[in-house]
């Protein structure tokens, strides 16, 4: 019996070629009757196939198949309102020359990640632009469509195919004629992956395999590029030609068909009437993309489900009567629409976290106005998806408040909400927001309401794990909300476990004592109110700084790594990057590259493939670029344009270098502002900043950091510029902590009374005037007056407070030599002192007292030869070794002088295999016996004159000689000669 109930057809195929059409209907188990569509005039024929009712429809002649298709299809739709699955033959099919389908082959559009299964495209922009111009994509199929393609291509459904498909009807008995299973013979490969259709063909073989490759396209058709609707249909196409070397496929567009019938049979029934009617789907309706139209989500008050919205638009710029609207941030956490909600009246299908938030932020009677991207953006539209997109930013600036949806949440975050809302409430009689981030006042309050359980107590833990879980949350780690929250003039956080302003939230970790990741913070840092003032927010926000601060955030998108930074950007002026979701990810790196370091420099760069590459990679790209401009001698108003563009990078040797010459003072003004770390101030840049003026300077010691001993090499630079200059720097501007030699004292006096005065009157190193300067400067009678009188002011720094220094290390010693109204004597004791603690405070006393210093130099290098030897003696595990090493020390030291070739030791380390010079110290021989381990390698086994057995290494302890611990012994042998020879008390 005939059935034409439209409520029993489900299924349907469009086939937009007759012939197509054709043996769609011969391969129906029944067809029950054909006939015409009301408003097109298409013809359609009602069958079934397997257990589901067809209904198989075909295209207008005259027009062509992209305008048969966007006529008929909602035709269809509205006679047959039950079809809840729809497949679209592909036309004309071709696939790029090495791709991965060929002709023979089907292709079924289905989704690949975050990219839908067909897109559309315009092929004459397309082939202007020498890139794929993409104008919508259709939604994502039912649920149920994607395991009936997979059963399709399991070796079980092969076999199906192959066994079960028997003689179709025009066939049986005729001999010689095809069957249904020869339709398919050869079993051609299926394949699933994206399509892109345009109403035209692109005809260029060349464009459309770079296409191909650029967009991830298998093939190409011209059917499905004007169905405005974009509903969830699937397309399935047949490749005709593939390699233009071979022969076009003839019965592609059949085998397609077959396969299209094949796949219908194998939907699986309950889940199909599980489906939403197509003719049910909400579909945006387009609007202006020329001013500032948005839509709004009315959330109406409620408890049943599906949730019950409706939409409608606004205007961003209505001054007269403004829109009062909540925006939501939250994380779409996955890209499967697998609940729905109500709009308008029809089902919108949205993300599981979506569908979470409305019903948390859900009234029970009053209505609520919200803005959400992923509702109130057709997000298939690509045009309007840019345009509001570059809106965004404006979205949620003039939202009434920002609601940050961060889902479920345990017991410890609810206790962390909890708390955070008592001390709100505690301080909201107060000015609290006129309280800087890190008033002792908010901990005062803290501490009022928690008592003394806020430093380790259970409960202590309990909050501090609550704020390490919640700021684990998806939403911490997605791009978008970077704008979202920064561009709030309020925000509040929302979970299950409640709600709280976003401020307080931001005061947590401080409160708790706790640090947290490096990107939830920088999210704290610009949350609205106290935290965005004192944050990174008030620095420089260039597209570089953006993406490298958040290159560890993520985006379903990955062209969105980029967009959604665009609306924050300070240096994005004249629109230099669109958002344009009509070009591919890698077009858009292309464009990025292109802004930031100029668009020679990106054949460089051919090698990145992905934006989250880039990112990780700025740096270094940039300090490689930068190097390359400074070499080429760029014009200066060329690197100072391409320096504006770059975040914080990093020094490197070269660049140091490059930047000693012929700077200018606004480019180096650049360099030492664009810089992560202090630029490694050389003699040369010194130079360099003298040539170009004061100003330079005085943003050169600003920067810059300057090493003590190099000072003494710049202050000798100064005796060539006027003594002004000289004062203006080390009375004005250098704050930093030089230091001034005795040797570098005796040049600066000769420079003259008044640059005399200069380093007499500055705050931040002083002159060390010891005998040996005063005796020099007594050649000069007004400098040697001023020193002494300077001298005769100060009081000798006693030994006991000297020591003292010493041990504090160099830096507790230097304050000490530049203490005022002091004067640094070297004693012995202090000497002595001094080499126990280390080279480094030894070396310090012989730059600064070298005159005092000097009758003390054997007495380092003996210091410095027995703490080598016995680091050296500590390692050798074999007391032959121990033997040698004391018996060349005793020679040594008998020698009091430095080693050379031609003495015992010398030729002794020489034959081991250590180089000795006849400049060498002694310590200089020492520290290469420490690392020359040729010397000391001797077999496991030991030799055979070692002592057995003794394999462990010596500690000092150990190593006893003649009854005396080696270090003491040697520490009496090096005093004992130092007595006899400077007869020392």
């Amino acid at each position: 019996m005939e059935s034409t109930d439209p409520e029993h057809y489900q299924v349907a195929l469009v086939l937009p070629v007759k012939g197509d059409y054709e043996t769609a209907v011969k391969l129906l188990d029944v067809c029950f009757t054909q006939r015409s569509l009301d408003s097109s005039g298409a013809e359609y024929s009602l069958g079934k196939a397997g257990s589901h009712h067809l209904v198989l429809v075909t295209g207008l002649s005259n027009i062509s198949a992209a305008e048969s298709v966007a006529r008929v299809v909602p035709d269809l739709i509205k006679e047959y309102s039950f079809i809840r699955a729809c497949f679209l033959a592909g036309v004309g099919a071709i696939a790029p020359s090495g791709g991965l389908a060929q002709a023979g082959d089907i292709v079924v559009g289905m989704p690949q990640g975050y990219e839908s299964g067909l897109v559309q495209f315009d092929a004459d922009k397309s082939r202007h632009d020498k890139r794929l111009h993409v104008t919508g994509h259709w939604r994502k199929p039912p649920s149920f469509v994607n395991p009936a393609v997979d059963e399709t291509l399991s070796t079980q459904g092969r076999d199906e195919w192959h066994m079960n498909v028997g003689p179709s009807n025009e066939t049986a008995g005729t001999q010689g004629s095809p069957s249904r299973f020869n339709m398919i013979q050869g079993a051609p490969k299926v394949l699933k992956g994206r399509v892109g259709s345009s109403s035209t063909a692109l005809g260029d073989p060349e464009l459309l395999q770079r296409l191909a490759s650029d967009s991830g396209i298998l093939c190409f058709e011209t059917a499905a590029a004007n169905l405005q609707t974009r509903l969830p249909l699937v397309v399935v196409c047949g490749i005709s030609q593939g390699d233009p070397s071979l022969p076009q496929q003839e019965n592609a567009s059949k085998l397609a068909t077959t396969y299209a019938m094949f796949l219908a049979r194998h939907l699986n029934r309950s889940e199909l009437a599980k489906g939403v009617r197509l003719g049910h789907l909400f579909i945006h309706q387009p609007f202006s993309l020329g001013g500032s139209t948005i839509r709004l989500l009315r959330l109406h008050g409620g408890t049943e489900y599906p949730i019950q919205c409706s939409m409608f638009e606004a205007c961003l710029k209505d001054q007269g009567c403004p829109m009062d609207y909540e925006a939501l941030s939250y994380a779409w956490e996955s890209d499967d629409k697998c609940d729905m909600i109500n709009v308008n009246g029809r089902v919108l299908h949205i993300t599981r976290s979506l569908h979470g938030a409305l019903q948390h932020l859900r009234h029970r009677k009053n209505d609520r106005i919200l803005w959400a991207d992923a509702v109130c953006i057709d997000q298939n539209n690509i045009m309007e998806r840019g345009h509001q997109v570059a809106q965004m930013g404006s979205i949620y600036k003039k939202a009434s408040n920002v609601i940050v949806w961060l889902g479920s949440v345990d017991k410890d975050v609810g206790l962390l909400i909890s708390a955070l809302r008592s001390l709100q409430l505690k301080v909201s009689p107060q000015p609290f927001k006129q309280w800087q981030l890190r008033d002792d006042r908010w901990r005062d309050a803290w501490e009022e309401l928690h008592g003394g359980d806020i430093s380790g107590g259970s409960f202590h833990l309990q909050l501090s794990n609550g704020l390490d879980m919640l700021t684990r949350k998806p939403w911490f780690t997605r791009v978008w909300i970077i704008q979202e929250v920064a561009n709030a003039k309020s925000a509040q956080i929302q979970c299950s476990a409640g709600s709280i302003e976003a401020m307080f939230l931001a005061l947590a970790p401080w409160l708790l004592g706790q640090s947290i990741g490096e990107q939830p913070q920088a999210v704290f840092d610009i949350f609205p109110g106290l935290p965005r003032k004192w944050s990174w927010w008030a620095e420089e926000r260039t597209l570089w700084a953006l993406l490298s601060r958040f290159r560890k955030c993520q985006a379903t998108d990955p062209r969105d790594r980029v967009y959604a930074l665009l609306g924050i950007t300070s240096d994005m002026a004249n629109d230099a990057i669109d958002p344009d979701y009509s070009k591919s990810e890698h077009q858009v790196l292309r464009d990025t590259c292109n802004y930031l370091f100029g668009e020679e420099q990106f054949a460089e760069l051919s090698g990145l493939q992905r934006t989250e590459q880039l990112q990780r990679e700025l740096s270094t790209w940039a300090g490689a670029f930068l190097e390359q401009k400074m070499m080429r001698r760029v014009k200066p108003e060329d690197l100072e344009h391409f320096l504006e563009r770059q975040g914080r990078v990093e020094w490197t040797e070269k660049i140091v270098q490059l930047a000693s010459f012929d700077l200018g003072h606004s480019t180096l003004t650049l360099l030492l502002t664009k810089f992560e770390t202090p630029l490694p101030i050389t003699v040369k840049l010194f130079r360099e900043a003298l040539k170009i003026g004061p100003d330079a300077l005085d943003l050169l010691f600003t920067k810059c950091m300057i090493p003590p001993r190099l000072a003494n090499g710049m202050i000798e630079l100064m005796f060539l510029f006027p003594v002004q200059v000289a004062e203006r720097l080390y009375l004005g501007r250098w704050k930093h902590e030089y230091e001034i030699s005795e040797s570098m004292t005796m040049k600066i006096f000769r420079g003259g009374t008044p640059l005399v005065d200069v380093f007499l009157r500055s705050e931040t190193s002083k002159l060390q005037i010891t005998e040996a300067v005063l005796r020099q400067a007594s050649f000069m009678p007004d400098v040697y007056l001023r020193l002494l009188e300077r001298r005769s002011e100060e009081v000798n720094v006693s030994e006991e407070e000297a020591i003292q220094a010493i041990k504090g290390g160099p830096e507790t010693l230097r304050r000490c030599l530049d203490k005022p109204g002091t004067n640094f004597q070297v004693t012995r004791v202090i000497f002595e002192a001094a080499m126990l603690s280390g080279t480094e405070v030894a070396e310090m006393l012989f730059r600064r007292r070298e005159s005092e210093a000097n009758i003390c130099q054997e007495i380092q290098e003996i210091h410095q030869l027995r703490d080598d030897l016995c680091e050296m003696l500590e390692r050798t595990p074999h007391t032959t070794m121990l033997r040698e090493a004391l018996a060349r020390y005793e020679e040594l030291d008998s020698s009091g002088l430095a080693l050379t070739e031609t003495t015992d030791v010398a030729q002794w380390q020489k034959s081991n295999g250590v180089r000795v010079s006849r400049s060498r110290e002694v310590r200089d021989l020492f520290r290469e016996l420490q690392t020359g381990r040729n010397m000391l390698d001797i077999s496991p086994c030991g030799e055979a004159d070692d002592e057995p057995g003794l394999q462990a290494k010596l500690k000092p302890k150990e190593m006893l000689m003649l009854g005396v611990d080696v270090r003491e012994e040697l520490e009496l042998r090096a005093w004992a000669r130092l007595e006899s020879r400077y007869r020392i008390t």
